[in-house]
């Protein structure tokens, strides 16, 4: 064709854009580059899981049976992720098609796969153990880390000693962390598991080194016996009680925390077992307990911290405003370390008449509140049957006064969990009003940090409003002693609102009206609103015990060594106190 002819039929064609006009087209530039997401590539990938249609290597279980198990998987794919399967399949020389496995169960071998096929894998305790072994022995560090941190959410008193156990091993450092807290807010409970009992001298020796604990020195010396009195028993050793305790102890009796102990501590233990230590080795408690200065001749001075009878911290959420108050109002919020919580004060509460305009305190009739403290479930979608209620009580509301609630048992608050405290209210008078715009976050330390969260049964965000104004927690106690402080130094009682509320729906407007500060009485807080986020940190002090130097000890050693003079006394011989110190 000519290149007339060509030209005519362009003419006779009418393109869209007229060759006139083309470089009125917009430009478009070739150089816009962006990631966008698809899960392809995943959904292709989780089709290919113990898929025998594609598979080109088989892992072989019981090879010396008829009918041996064999889990099909594709050797690229394994390759990828693990040195040692890459080296495996591809290095010299190949490993043929099928591979025998000797030292992990199938069922096991089959959970270790879906690491290398699904997004979202599904681990239980009773494969764990196997579980880590094939990723390390596989050098998938990345499967490893998934398996410790499965632990780490999971903690209970029956697991905390398999996870720190399979946490040392591996060298997961940060979940040998998480069990050493655990152990230091569970102290008690831990002491009475089995698993405790049947540990090993690596283990006890650990824990008594920790210095912090959640128990009584006396429950530490009881468990230490128990668990030198279980270990006799698995030898077959019964014959002198109290000798065997002491040689299934070895030189760790020696660090047990005898010079900690209280006057009636000291009585009650050596009442009870009278033949654990010589004369010598009592004189060495005494001189422990009584003088910092005293140089200890058979016992390891011992520094021993009981954090449940610490104060503790208050984080204070109020910013400033006014809510009006529901039948139930919840509080959740969770923390990213352990934590214990001793209380918490929840705001006052006011009425407010809308016909004079002004806050008037509530009556002594005002309902009861029940308040009821809940471990949500881990499943933050799943139905409430399964939440913990860890405390339920009840209180009065009021206008006044500290108004704080504290726990009699502290609740360990466990990282990852969330925790709801509700208060519910039958027929609350209309119009009871309190503070809102709480925080939704603290920070205590740079790495402790306090989220709340709405209540997922309300049909409203309620992150930032509730009762609970302050919590009482108390800190890791490896943490800094300085006491910080943010904002005022305001007393436990909490102000008043000193406007009304802002004008949402049928609620009054600040702007028209003034308050009559004679009828609310306020407490004095003029510039609370529009101050800065305000909320306290008091960090955590050394225990008094050990700051006094055993002061009440030392105060008390004429009486502890009378009675210890008379204790032996009753166990001399015919022919007097020859031995007695």
């Amino acid at each position: 064709m000519s290149n007339e002819e060509s030209g005519s039929q362009e003419v006779t064609k009418k393109p869209r854009v007229d060759a006139g006009n083309e470089n009125d087209l917009p430009a478009v530039n070739v150089a816009i580059t962006k990631k966008v997401s698809s899960n392809a590539a995943a959904k292709a990938l989780e089709q290919l899981y113990l898929n025998p249609n594609s598979a080109d290597v088989h892992f072989v279980f019981g090879a010396d049976i008829e009918q041996p198990t064999k889990l099909p998987a594709h050797k690229t794919i394994l390759a990828a992720m693990s040195p040692v399967f890459h080296t495996i399949f591809y290095g010299s020389p190949k490993e043929c098609a099928e591979v025998t496995i000797v030292d992990a169960p199938v069922e096991a071998f089959e959970k270790f796969l879906q690491f290398f096929y699904l997004a979202d894998v599904s681990l239980t305790f009773e494969h764990i153990e196997k579980i880590m072994h094939l990723c390390d022995k596989y050098k998938v560090m990345d499967c490893m880390h998934a398996c410790s941190t499965f632990l780490g959410k999971n903690l209970s008193v029956n697991t905390v000693f398999i996870s720190y156990k399979l946490g040392a091993f591996y060298n997961q450092d940060s979940l040998v962390k998480m069990c050493d807290e655990f152990i230091k807010f569970e102290t008690s409970a831990v002491f009475k598991t089995n698993d405790f009992l049947t540990s090993n001298k690596t283990t006890l020796e650990y824990i008594l080194n920790m210095g912090t604990y959640n128990c009584s020195i006396t429950e530490i010396l009881e468990a230490c016996i128990r668990w030198a009195t279980k270990s006799a028993q698995l030898n077959e050793l019964s014959e002198n009680y109290l000798k065997q305790v002491r040689d299934q102890l070895g030189e760790l009796f020696f660090q047990l925390p005898f010079g900690a102990l209280s006057h009636t501590e000291f009585s009650e233990i050596f009442t009870q077992y009278t033949d654990l230590c010589t004369n010598e080795e009592l004189k060495d408690i005494i001189g422990i307990a009584a003088s910092d200065a005293y140089q200890p001749k058979f016992f390891t001075r011992k520094k021993f911290w009981n954090i449940g009878e610490s104060s503790g911290n208050k984080v204070n959420r109020i910013i400033s405003d006014s809510f009006l108050v529901k039948n139930i109002e919840t509080t959740t919020f969770s923390s990213n370390k352990f934590l214990l919580l001793k209380g918490f004060l929840y705001a006052n509460v006011y009425t407010f008449d809308k016909e004079k305009w002004q806050y008037f305190k509530i009556d002594e009739h005002f309902p009861t509140s029940n308040i009821t403290i809940i471990e949500k479930n881990v499943d933050d979608e799943s139905q409430n049957v399964n939440d913990t209620i860890l405390f339920s009580g009840e209180t009065k509301l009021s206008s006044h006064g500290k108004n704080r609630v504290d726990l009699t048992s502290p609740i360990i608050i466990r990282p990852w969990l969330k925790y709801e405290i509700r208060f519910e209210q039958q027929q609350i008078p209309p119009s009871t009003y309190t503070f809102s715009t709480l925080k939704t976050a603290l920070c205590i330390e740079p790495d402790i940090n306090i989220q709340f969260y709405p209540d997922r049964n309300l049909n409203y965000d309620n992150t930032s409003t509730g009762m609970v104004a302050d919590l009482l927690l108390i800190e890791h106690p490896t943490c800094n002693s300085s006491q910080l402080q943010s904002g005022s130094d305001q007393s436990s009682q909490l102000p008043m609102p000193v406007n009304p509320p802002p004008n949402r729906n049928d609620q009054p407007s600040t702007s028209d009206h003034a308050v009559n500060q004679n009828t609310l009485n306020p407490v004095p807080n003029p510039s609370i609103r529009g101050s800065l986020p305000h909320f306290r940190l008091r960090r955590l002090q050394a225990n008094p015990r050990f700051q006094n130097n055993f002061q009440g000890i030392q105060a008390n050693l004429q009486g502890i060594q009378q009675a210890l003079q008379g204790w032996i006394a009753n166990l001399q011989p015919p022919g007097g106190p020859a031995n007695a110190p």
